[in-house]
């Protein structure tokens, strides 16, 4: 049976709009690698990376092949060798330099690879309901949230073409409950953090990500390395 459409989308997002099995993945900011051993699952040899010692030490007890360090610390391979997917989920936010950070993933791609991100969208429906409150600040760990049109630009200006928008479906909710939370915390009364009210809210901003990305919690984009 068919999913519907604000799920289907979600499980999309769940295994990062990959295409084809047997190829080569590295995930940046893997963390324990939790995503590495899900695209190992789906028949990929699945790669990461993580500055964090005890998610490194995590992943690697289950047996994942992840390095430790960043991008910097991973070989540049050979054209035999090359990455065929590179995946970012919520790291492009904690880099200062996007643009180097972009143009080190556009070296280590194949001709016609791609890269998948993923970050909080400041132009989201809920960074302006949860105004201050919005979870995805996150300050200080978070440097920038790119709009769709700033990272469009931060791609085309790094070598890459084909840039796409993904619809997000299902996603909004934890993040409303979490930003009420911390108005509660607050002691802010505001009516916008009420049960009832941010629970439609959800259900609309759900609906808005499955028929257009723009406003979604979270941008979603796949961009590829030119095959000449």
């Amino acid at each position: 049976m068919r999913c519907l459409p604000p799920l289907r989308l979600k499980l999309d997002y769940y295994g990062r709009h990959l295409r084809g099995v047997g190829r080569r993945l590295l995930d940046v900011g893997c963390g324990n690698g939790e995503f590495v051993a899900r695209a190992r699952d789906m028949g990929w040899d699945s790669h990461g990376v993580d500055p964090d010692p005890a998610a490194v030490a995590a992943g690697r007890s289950r047996g994942l092949q992840i390095t430790h360090g960043t991008l910097a610390d991973v070989s540049v391979p050979n054209d035999a060798d090359a990455w065929d997917v590179i995946t970012l989920s919520h790291s492009i936010e904690h880099v200062t330099q996007p643009k180097v950070v972009l143009s080190q993933v556009l070296n280590m791609l194949r001709p016609g690879g791609y890269v998948w991100m993923a970050w909080p969208n400041p132009q989201s429906m809920g960074r302006f309901y949860c105004g201050r409150y919005w979870e995805s600040f996150d300050p200080p760990r978070h440097l920038c949230l790119y709009s769709r049109r700033s990272m469009q630009l931060l791609l085309s200006e790094a070598g890459y073409e084909s840039i796409r928008f993904h619809r997000r479906g299902s996603h909004a909710g934890r993040i409303y409950r979490v930003s009420a939370e911390a108005s509660q915390r607050a002691g802010s009364g505001s009516w916008r953090f009420l049960a009832p009210i941010r629970i439609l809210l959800t259900l609309i901003a759900d609906l808005i990500a499955t028929i257009d990305p723009r406003w979604s919690e979270e941008l979603v984009v796949t961009a590829f390395k030119p095959k000449a």
